[in-house]
């Protein structure tokens, strides 16, 4: 994404920000106005973005492709005794979805919410936009409701998922005794030795830095307080999530954790995403990631041989169904 530029939109940019809600409008019934853009004139989008400037808990941000703005992302403080929190929103233009831009401006505004001292972001989100509530529970959110006939187009009604993420602490979803927090970077420690079968920390940034289509998932791991491991998922094809990362914190490992916590992930994974099989690879002689692997449930499918390298391709299916011609 390196032809991807973020940054704040101030009031030169309103004329740009009008013509993107005009036509991010018209391309989805997903926002709270179509085509016809959001009902506001030059002037007052120059005041709002003047305004969005000088309040040090709400920014406008932008990101642009070759100088064409094609996304917006917004933290709307509020006030009193709500100042605590911030609703956030975002427009991406529809040849845009799927590219990574939702990602990338998610990312940036829960850093700057971080930076500004807000502890929790609300947002509202039509209950079938499935694209965008995954986008927003892979940054951590939470569906805490459903708020009925949120909207009416015509004579239809639809209703919204309310959501939240909680910037007090990391925000932990639990399964089976373990707590899995969305993460970008791997931040365990390993063994001498342990990277070169394992994707390494500068690989896994640069692999998040290069998923436009936001297909990778990754969580650190906690076992109480204590981060014990970080796991990373990619989905390819629909449904079917490679497990790609592993690893389990050098002070932790040969306690039985890995097998339990490996387990505690998939599960977590049924649970929050559209799951049809698991998939993943060992190298041959590996004979510790095989009994790992085995024990939750996977097993094997074909091995690729090829001059330097011989590798075990591995499935699990959702339903716990082994995969076709294995006993």
């Amino acid at each position: 994404m390196e032809d991807l530029t973020v940054r704040e939109l101030l009031p030169a940019d309103a004329e740009a920000v009008i013509a993107h809600t005009k036509l991010v409008g018209g391309e989805s019934d997903n926002l709270t106005f179509g085509a016809e853009g959001f009902p506001v004139s030059a002037e007052g989008e120059r005041r709002f973005l003047a305004a969005m400037h000088d309040d040090p808990k709400s920014v406008m941000l932008g990101v642009f492709r070759a100088g064409a703005l094609i996304a917006t992302g917004s933290l709307n403080s509020l006030p009193r005794r709500m100042a605590h929190r911030a609703e956030l929103g975002i427009t991406v233009l529809k040849r845009e979805w799927n590219r990574g831009v939702g990602s990338l401006l998610m990312a940036s505004l829960i850093e700057y919410a971080k930076s500004a001292g807000i502890e929790i972001i609300n947002l509202e989100v039509r209950s079938d936009n499935a694209g965008a509530i995954h986008l927003y529970e892979k940054f951590g959110f939470r569906r805490i409701g459903v708020s009925p006939a949120f909207f009416k187009i015509g004579d239809e009604y639809y209703d919204f998922v309310l959501m939240y993420l909680d910037l007090r602490r990391a925000v932990r979803a639990y399964s089976r005794g373990f707590g899995f927090v969305p993460s970008r970077e791997m931040k365990v420690e390993l063994l001498p030795g342990q990277e070169e079968e394992l994707c390494s920390k500068e690989t896994i940034k640069e692999i998040f830095a290069k998923d436009e289509k936001g297909e990778c998932t990754a969580f650190d791991i906690y076992e109480g307080d204590e981060l014990v491991g970080f796991i990373m998922f990619c989905e390819y094809p629909e449904g079917s999530w490679f497990l790609w990362n592993y690893a389990i914190d050098a002070r932790f490992q040969n306690r039985g954790i890995g097998t339990r916590a490996l387990s505690a992930a998939l599960e977590y994974m049924k649970a929050h995403y559209p799951v049809k099989e698991f998939t993943t690879t060992y190298c041959w002689g590996n004979d510790h990631a095989k009994h790992v692997y085995e024990k939750v449930g996977f097993t094997e499918t074909d091995v690729v041989e090829e001059e330097d390298y011989k590798e075990v391709n591995m499935v699990l299916k959702a339903g716990g169904e082994q995969a076709p011609g294995k006993a």
